[in-house]
């Protein structure tokens, strides 16, 4: 069955007057450069959106800091990916980025008119983002697939490709985090645990339900996932000051961590996050895991998923802290840090004291030594 093309979007009215012209621009060179016949051309992503960012600041010592959000053209080729479009597609659209005028970085890429239905068929997020949220440049009377009921063989393929992808990225951004945690780079530590635990939300919630929202804000991943599963609530809460604290602070290092001038990070903060992500690795995989071999009829479940995923040892895993130890533990830190706190404020009060006698004492030999003064001179003694 085909989509019904009238909901689709073709107006850049929202878009900047001098981007509208860069997006013609560049559509007309890629219809006269384009060594295949093109089925369609896409804008996606936040200009297609509408939350486009094009800001510049100028930081204390005068230096001008700018960032300008990309546009997103996907080209889809008529037919199946073939040796032909592999090798030409590539260079041709890096060639794009050298046309004369744009005010505006371009980001492009290609996918073949197969694969585009078949991904749509599927229900695959990204393209489902493409058609529901995209701005069709191009049409050559290009049919488009509709989404399909998926079987369970179908779900499961797509539930496993999902979770290899986010939850590998997930590892990498780990392993990032660690080389930057043991050599005391805090402030490039905390991004790629932001980074870290941004992908493990991705994970759960693509796996989940083949679907993941378009952002960076863990405020609002969270909230997907807690509509999943209320037990992401024990492992990020939101109850206690602190816990809101450490939460908002971390959700601010995507942004603060790379680009504000005076970004403050200490080793207390890395490790109470640090404790609560390496807890959410821990659940996400178990949670996934178990999703995916739901999608296993009963007669065929010694194809377990968990019995012969690589990426990660069960045993190991089983092996870390369960998410109430961790949160056990961080409450002790918690309680520890007020402890040392509390010392420090009777330490700090007993140092005011002994000050404060000082003084006394010392004004009591001035005034001594004034009296002393006074009857040298009255004797006539300088």
């Amino acid at each position: 069955m085909a989509y019904d093309k009238t909901t689709l979007q073709t107006s850049l009215d929202h878009v900047p007057e001098n981007i509208q012209g860069d997006i013609r621009t560049a559509t007309q060179w890629l219809t006269e450069n384009c060594p295949f016949d093109i089925a369609m051309i896409w804008l996606f992503g936040s200009y297609a959106r509408g939350d486009f960012i094009n800001e510049s600041r100028v930081t204390k010592d005068g230096m001008v800091s700018k960032y300008q959000s990309d546009v997103d053209i996907l080209v889809v080729i008529q037919g199946k990916s073939t040796n032909a479009t592999q090798r030409k597609m590539p260079p041709l659209l890096a060639d794009l980025q050298d046309i004369e005028g744009l005010s505006a970085p371009f980001h492009c890429i290609y996918e073949s008119a197969a694969r585009f239905n078949s991904a749509l068929r599927k229900g695959e997020y990204f393209y489902q983002d493409v058609v529901s949220e995209g701005v069709v440049l191009l049409d050559n009377s290009f049919e488009l697939a509709k989404p399909q009921t998926l079987t369970l063989p179908e779900r499961r393929a797509l539930s496993i490709r999902y979770f290899e992808r986010f939850f590998g990225k997930a590892s990498q951004f780990h392993s990032m985090f660690e080389f930057n945690f043991q050599r005391g780079q805090l402030v490039g530590g905390i991004y790629n645990l932001h980074q870290m635990t941004e992908h493990l939300f991705a994970s759960y919630l693509a796996t989940m339900t083949h679907y993941k929202p378009r952002t960076h804000r863990l405020f609002e991943l969270r909230a997907e996932t807690k509509k999943l599963n209320r037990h992401i609530s024990e492992i990020f809460p939101s109850v206690e000051k602190q816990d809101k604290k450490d939460f908002s602070f971390f959700c601010d290092a995507y942004i603060d961590a790379r680009y504000k001038e005076h970004y403050d990070v200490n080793d207390e903060q890395i490790d109470r996050l640090m404790l609560r992500v390496e807890a959410f690795q821990h659940w996400v995989y178990e949670e996934c895991l178990r999703a995916i071999d739901s999608f296993v009829p009963e007669e065929n479940y010694s194809q377990n998923y968990l019995l012969y995923y690589p990426l990660m040892n069960v045993d190991e895993l089983k092996a870390r802290p369960l998410v109430e130890d961790v949160l056990n533990k961080t409450r002790y830190q918690l309680k520890e840090s007020e402890s040392k706190l509390g010392e420090s404020e009777f330490r700090l009060g007993e140092s005011e004291f002994r000050l404060a006698e000082s003084k006394v004492a010392l004004e009591e030999e001035m005034a001594k030594n004034a009296t002393l003064l006074k009857k040298l001179r009255d004797a006539g003694i300088e």
